[in-house]
């Protein structure tokens, strides 16, 4: 578990802070945008998800306590906010498709993590590429992609984001009022 939701009262909590921290990152993004300026403008978006993504993830405040009294907590409702409006939006938009792409860009994101795997590059992925470097998460080394620091850290968040999923989907079937019958 990496978020401890006992009572109906803390999943309300966490959805409260996950929507706080979501619209935050939004909100920023927005701020920090700069439309005479396209180069700047990406370049201030890959530094807001640069800043968001060196923040501690949900497993990292679950295993070292020590981080609650120096660090923010919910960074990972963050990335996930910027990773889908920066690369997910504009990859549907690329791909004219209403499909979900964020298990396929996980999983993208991961197979780039596993060292010495190859990625085969089809026109999903080669969008994905595209974007993810222009957003500071990889870069092109020759045929090679290789995720940046900021990369590994933008996976920790996204793993962390997919559990944290699960446990909420979990907790509200556990705390839903009885049926009436």
């Amino acid at each position: 578990m990496i978020v401890p939701i006992n009572s109906k009262d803390e999943l309300q909590k966490v959805l409260v802070i996950q929507k706080i921290v979501s619209e935050t990152a939004q909100k920023e993004m927005i701020a920090a945008a700069k439309p005479e300026d396209p180069a700047a403008h990406v370049e201030a978006e890959a530094a807001l998800l640069e800043k968001y993504a060196r923040y501690p993830t949900l497993t990292e405040f679950r295993k070292m306590s020590a981080l609650a009294d120096g660090e923010k907590w919910g960074a990972t409702f963050g990335v996930t906010a910027l990773v889908g409006s920066l690369v997910l939006a504009n990859a549907k938009r690329l791909l004219h498709t209403e499909e979900d792409l964020k298990y396929a860009y996980l999983s993208f994101l991961v197979a780039l993590d596993m060292a010495g795997e190859a990625v085969a590059i089809d026109r999903v992925t080669a969008v994905f590429a595209v974007l993810s470097e222009q957003f500071g998460i990889l870069r092109a080394q020759g045929d090679a992609l290789i995720l940046t620091v900021v990369g590994r850290r933008v996976v920790l968040h996204l793993m962390d984001a997919h559990k944290f999923v699960e446990e909420v989907t979990k907790a509200c079937v556990r705390f839903q009022p009885d049926k009436i019958q």
